[in-house]
């Protein structure tokens, strides 16, 4: 499978988490600084090109043998996670995210050292954490077969779904 770039929602959520940090960052700057409309307006400029930037140069990438991430701007970071060495996926599905089946992942290698040994995906289709834990559990089976049985059981189950609401 090819490099894939996190789904745009991320985008939105990860700029609303710098933006929450430039808030604090701004009632400093405030209080010690008088800056002009347009200082501030560019200082958001900045904020926003640097998300972009950010969620651009973030890719995630499943091998038959390993996820991948990249990231990083300044400083590229590429970690391989092979599948024999996860140990748990943390998913988190926002009331948001359900309607376009998406969910936020965490995978972890049970290593030392929370942040060297986890991939969060903030934003990513429900169907990749299928196919993390079906690849943890059995190397063997090809990834794209994984793939199209995890997007069948999502139809089967959206099928099931609309049947019981009509």
């Amino acid at each position: 499978m090819n490099a894939k770039h996190l789904h745009p929602l991320a985008f939105i959520l990860n700029f609303y988490e710098q933006l929450k940090n430039m808030v604090a960052f701004g009632l400093a700057i405030l209080f010690f600084f008088h800056f002009t409309w347009w200082e501030w307006a560019l200082l958001f400029l900045a904020l926003l090109i640097w998300s972009v930037l950010s969620f651009w140069m973030k890719t995630y990438e499943l091998t038959e043998s390993a996820l991948i991430y990249r990231s990083g701007v300044l400083e590229r970071q590429v970690r391989h996670l092979p599948y024999h060495k996860i140990q748990n996926i943390h998913r988190k599905q926002w009331f948001f995210l359900q309607p376009f089946h998406l969910e936020e992942i965490a995978v972890d290698s049970g290593g030392k050292g929370a942040k060297k040994n986890q991939i969060s995906l903030s934003v990513v289709p429900t169907w990749v954490a299928l196919v993390l834990e079906q690849k943890r559990q059995d190397e063997t089976t090809s990834l794209p077969t994984l793939i199209e049985r995890a997007k069948f059981r999502r139809k089967m189950k959206d099928q099931r779904h609309r049947n019981k609401m009509s």
